[in-house]
């Protein structure tokens, strides 16, 4: 697991099968496209990540989404999240596999899931402070397994920065 998980706000609104703003503005940046709502969602995070007790001088890394999926969600969010910390975001890491959608899984066989995905660190961290970037967290099993690779890759510390919790339905 990262030594952190920092999470920006809640997907759903508490109790009800109703998105919060935030979850509105997330399912309309991820599965809509709409370039407005992940322009809003870049700033909503960067402003947030300025307050966040992060580390000086970090390397920013993206969850990799599945090949076939759009990365531009993912991506924006580390690009607004380097940009406040002053840095540019690493390509370190890849995922070779499509899988199976990890909210579509029961809990129990999600590590297994998620270890398939084939996620690889392609880039030197040895020594890195890595801030590692996620639009949606539901049990951490993607964060555990990359913070783990990144770890194994020589990353001195991970710590996570993820813009919306979600829930089982």
């Amino acid at each position: 697991m990262p030594r952190e998980i920092h999470v920006m706000g809640e997907y759903w609104l508490p109790g009800r099968r109703e998105r919060s703003p935030l979850g509105r503005r997330m399912r309309a940046a991820k599965d809509e496209g709409d370039a407005d709502a992940l322009r809003e969602l870049g700033d909503e995070v960067a402003g947030w990540a300025r307050s966040l007790p992060l580390p000086a001088d970090p390397t920013v890394v993206p969850v990799p989404t599945a090949p076939g999926r759009d990365p531009r969600p993912v991506r924006a969010l580390a690009d607004a999240v380097a940009a406040t910390l002053g840095v540019t975001t690493a390509d370190a890491m890849v995922r070779r596999h499509a899988t199976a959608r990890l909210r579509d899984m029961p809990v129990e066989g999600r590590p297994a899931v998620v270890k398939a995905g084939g996620y690889e660190v392609v880039a030197d961290v040895a020594g890195a402070e890595v801030v590692l970037v996620d639009d949606v967290i539901l049990t951490g099993s993607t964060l555990a397994h990359v913070a783990f690779r990144l770890r194994a890759a020589g990353a001195a510390d991970v710590v996570a920065v993820v813009a919306a919790r979600t829930r089982r339905s």
